[in-house]
């Protein structure tokens, strides 16, 4: 590996002149292209600068890598010793020549493989491999000849490779030596450009030792233009011959001949020219002179056809922005080719029909009409709105790139103005009653536009008497079918005198009315059932309760309750009750059902008492059995000993037990009393606090 630099040639003891610039060589070993050096010694080609190309990417001969080749061979004429310049540079002063200071040198490396017999020659003939890579010696590897000051004496005087010279350095000039070569023999020469930095560029590999008496020479005679006019071939009109296409500096001198079927004549005002315009069917000749004077000869023939026009079927007219199909690249005739320019279905356009190259016709124009498209009704019919507040007009609701450009107007009675805020919208929200306005430009610039009249009702809500609650079964009237504010409409669904229903109003189509829902309740008839609960005590001979009506499903039924069937009141809570036993009632306001009694137990007892003698709450009773003669209460501790019976009527527990005082902690009670509701002896047992 070597790193890879550019080299600005500032101190160059030689001169590069402009000349012919050939292309470069084969892309390969078995792509070899003919080299040969003119009498000045230079040879010019193009370098290969695409980065891609690492060519093998193997190792050949000493240079580690072979990207970018361009490979040749050459025959020697006069034997001796031949020593060659091999030069590169960015060509970036497009002059063909190099500008010292201006255009940098490119590492360049070469390697010569020889002799051969011929240039029949092989890839595998070449010895493209040295272990090691780099010697450290001359006596084995293929050194590199800009390493090691003796490594052309080594390939001067090794018998085991076909390697010559080689360098793989990273100049810009490299130096090539042949010793005592061989009138006849070949030899093939591989040039790679190891800078990958992508620049076009030149390289030029010069003899420099032309004015040596022992200096060899190269035979350019195997640089022939046997073909150089290329195959007998049909052409339309009129077609060009080059006797040189690679502009190669060895010929020099050109004579061109034709043959209309009485033998070859000379061209007239063609003497010296290397390439001509033909148009006349005949062989011709051409006889091209090189440097050393030998004449190559080169003959083809060449059919000049008469150009066919193209036909085609008219293309049927089209309405604007319709689709428009492709016109056929074959004519009905048979010539192939393109249209241009691109096609439009805007505009009424004149195409044109180019033959391909190989085709012989002339180009034929064709007329695509396409008909202008007015805009109609693109807001739609006029709009009268009913409870909306606001609604959108779209000037191009298919979104067509046809149309770019809006202007939005309205009347509200005094004429047509710009609305604001709408300038090149394609769409708007409005909410106000008018005549809306749009004018609307396509892209060739034709106007268009087109009007709405919209109006903005508010909507009526229907109003109606409440209907009050029924009792099931009882007669419903027809609802009405006109509001109180006049609205007309009908309702849905049927009545029914059987269930709470809801029933919506729904008014006539052609009303900007609302729909309007009414429930009529519809209660049912059975025996009430009630309960009554304890919802607070003050440990006192008073309590709070609650009247709850158990089977109330119906939202309608309202209710009243009373502790005496006498006095009546809409809450269902009672303060002050002084009974264990109490009797509620209850009633449907509406008449539908019968008066619901239920007598209650609120026996309650304190969950807690302190006998500290602060007289508070000292002494424990069941204050609501103190009315019922017969109630006896047994107390015990928690492991079930009897401490104390008292009876509620007149007497209550202090906390002591032989009149010694008991613990905090819970006692549990008995007891017995009589229900006065039902004439039964019950039993009630539960537990309480003794706090000190």
């Amino acid at each position: 590996m070597k790193f890879k630099t550019l080299i600005f040639f500032a101190f160059i003891h030689t001169t590069f002149f402009a000349q012919f610039i050939n292309t470069p060589g084969g892309v390969s070993c078995d792509d070899l292209k003919p080299i040969c050096w003119d009498p000045q010694g230079r040879y010019t080609f193009e370098n290969v600068s695409d980065v891609t190309n690492e060519g093998t990417g193997k190792q050949v001969a000493c240079l580690d890598t072979d990207p970018r080749p361009s490979w040749f061979y050459f025959k020697i004429a006069k034997g001796g010793d031949v020593k060659f310049r091999i030069s590169q540079w960015a060509d970036l002063v497009p002059n063909n020549r190099l500008d010292p200071f201006v255009e940098p040198g490119l590492d360049v490396d070469f390697v010569v493989w020889g002799p051969f017999n011929s240039k029949s020659v092989r890839c595998n003939d070449f010895s493209d491999h040295c272990s090691p890579k780099y010697s450290t010696s001359l006596d084995s590897g293929c050194p590199t000849n800009t390493t090691f000051t003796n490594a052309r004496d080594f390939y001067a005087t090794i018998n085991t490779t076909n390697v010559k010279d080689c360098s793989y350095s990273i100049a810009a000039i490299e130096e090539m030596h042949l010793n005592n070569v061989k009138s006849g023999d070949y030899y093939v020469l591989l040039v790679t450009n190891y800078s990958n930095i992508g620049l076009n560029g030149l390289v030029q590999i010069e003899q420099i030792n032309l004015d040596e008496s022992e200096a060899g020479t190269t035979d350019c005679s195997i640089v022939d233009i046997v073909h150089v006019l290329g195959d007998d071939s049909e052409v339309c009109d009129v077609t060009t011959l080059n006797a040189n296409p690679n502009q190669d500096q060895q010929y020099v001198h050109y004579f061109w001949e034709i043959d209309t079927g009485s033998g070859f004549v000379e061209i007239p005002n063609t003497n010296g020219e290397r390439i001509i315009t033909v148009n006349e069917t005949a062989n011709y000749r051409v006889s091209v002179t090189d440097l050393v004077g030998d004449i190559h000869q080169d003959e083809v023939e060449i059919t000049v056809k008469q150009r066919v026009v193209p036909l085609f079927n008219a293309i049927v007219p089209i309405s604007f922005g319709d689709t428009l199909s492709e016109l056929p690249t074959t004519s009905i005739n048979g010539i192939t080719g393109s249209w241009s320019p691109i096609l439009s279905n805007l505009i009424t356009k004149e195409y044109t029909f180019i033959p391909d190259s190989d085709q012989c016709g002339t180009p034929t124009n064709i007329t695509v009409v396409v008909a202008p498209f007015i805009l109609d009704s693109v807001l739609g019919g006029d709009l009268n709105l009913c409870g909306v507040t606001n609604t959108t007009l779209n000037a191009n609701p298919n979104e067509s790139p046809l149309y770019g450009n809006y202007f939005w107007e309205i009347d509200t009675g005094n004429g047509f103005v710009e609305i604001s805020n709408t300038g090149g919208k394609r769409i708007i929200t409005v909410n106000e009653t008018g005549a809306y306005r749009v004018t609307v430009t396509d892209s060739i610039g034709n106007i268009h536009r087109d009007e709405i009249a919209i109006i903005f009702n508010e909507e009526i809500v229907p109003l109606f008497n409440k209907i009050d609650p029924i009792c099931s079964g009882d007669e419903l009237s027809e609802l009405p079918t006109t509001s109180l504010n006049g609205i007309t409409g009908s309702w849905s669904p049927e009545l029914t005198n059987l269930k709470t229903e809801e029933y919506i109003f729904t008014p006539d189509a052609h009303l900007c009315a609302t729909n309007v829902k009414m429930t009529i309740g519809v209660i049912s008839i059975n025996k009430l059932d009630i309960e009554a609960s304890i919802i607070d005590n003050n440990y006192g001979n008073d309590y709070r309760i609650k009247v709850t009506v158990k089977n109330n499903n119906e939202r309608f039924k309202e209710f009243e309750y009373s502790l005496d069937n006498r006095n009546w009141q809409e809450s269902n809570v009672f303060d002050n009750v002084k009974e264990c036993f109490q009797t509620v009632y209850v009633r449907d306001v509406s008449g539908c059902n019968d008066t619901g009694v239920h007598t209650t137990s609120v026996l309650d007892y304190p969950k807690f008492f302190t006998p500290n003698g602060d007289a508070i709450n000292d002494r424990w009773n069941i204050h609501c059995l103190k009315n019922n003669t017969s109630a006896v209460i047994y107390i015990f501790n928690r492991y079930g000993a009897l401490l104390k019976q008292i009876r509620p009527s007149y007497d209550s527990w202090d906390g002591t037990y032989r009149n010694r005082n008991m613990p905090s902690n819970d006692y549990w009670f008995k007891v017995e009393y009589l229900d006065k509701n039902d004439g039964v002896v019950k039993t009630f047992s539960s537990h309480f606090t003794l706090k000190r």
